[in-house]
């Protein structure tokens, strides 16, 4: 069931990276030059929208934004939990 659910957050969140973690939870990474206007809140409102839509309940269980001066990336990250599937 746990394989299914992780390939499921997979499709259906639109980030750079989601990690499965062993504890169930989630961790979604969009990664980032210019936010215009963007920040950590709206890209957790993103993914929480994103797994409502297909009938996933999360629960966010922290969000950051993770800032590196040029070349290095930067990305917002969003941790979660999926409470409860139909």
């Amino acid at each position: 069931m746990y394989k299914s659910l992780a390939k499921t957050v997979r499709d259906k969140v639109s980030s750079d990276r989601i990690t499965c973690h062993k504890d169930g939870t989630f961790t979604a990474k969009k990664f980032f030059f210019y936010t215009h206007g963007y920040d950590e809140d709206k890209f957790a409102e993103r993914v929480t929208e994103s797994l409502e839509k297909i009938g996933l309940k999360i629960y966010v269980l922290e969000t950051a934004e993770r800032w590196n001066n040029w070349p290095k990336d930067s990305w917002w990250e969003v941790k979660f939990k999926v409470i409860n599937q139909n």
